[in-house]
């Protein structure tokens, strides 16, 4: 028996059809502005071959939900010190932290959306900066 009923668009139906862990740059799209938009509390990893736009998407879907405090790092190039900072005497006895100056928008209690840490080529960081993160 044929089903008449047309519960969506082909390419809602084409979407439902994709095992959950595969998308188009569109659909990435979309839900990294809706997680955006609500201020989504945790990471995002986006897996893909070289040059399907995965950095474009990221930040053309901060501007389209309007965050300004955008930090792209390169996560393969980088220290773990670059990450956490480096520990350093402060006044009397104590210390105090120095982070790296990119990442000061994570500190800044003023702004008014969260700033968005996007780490470009995550997979080819040394497994130090990846826990650093």
């Amino acid at each position: 028996m044929a089903n008449d009923i047309d519960d969506g668009t082909d390419a809602d139906v084409d979407k439902l059809k994709r095992p959950w862990n595969e998308g188009t740059v569109g659909d990435l799209f979309e839900t990294l502005v809706e997680a955006m938009a609500k201020d989504f509390p945790v990471s995002i990893m986006v897996h893909g071959g070289p040059g399907i736009g995965k950095s474009a998407v990221v930040r053309q879907a901060c501007a389209r939900a309007g965050r300004s405090s955008l930090i792209d790092c390169r996560a393969g190039q980088m220290d773990p010190t670059d990450v956490r900072g480096v520990l350093c005497a402060a006044e009397g006895d104590k210390a105090k932290w120095l982070i790296n100056p990119d990442f000061e928008p994570l500190f800044d209690m003023d702004e008014k959306a969260t700033p968005v840490l996007f780490a470009d080529e995550f997979n080819h960081a040394s497994e130090m900066v990846q826990k650093a993160f």
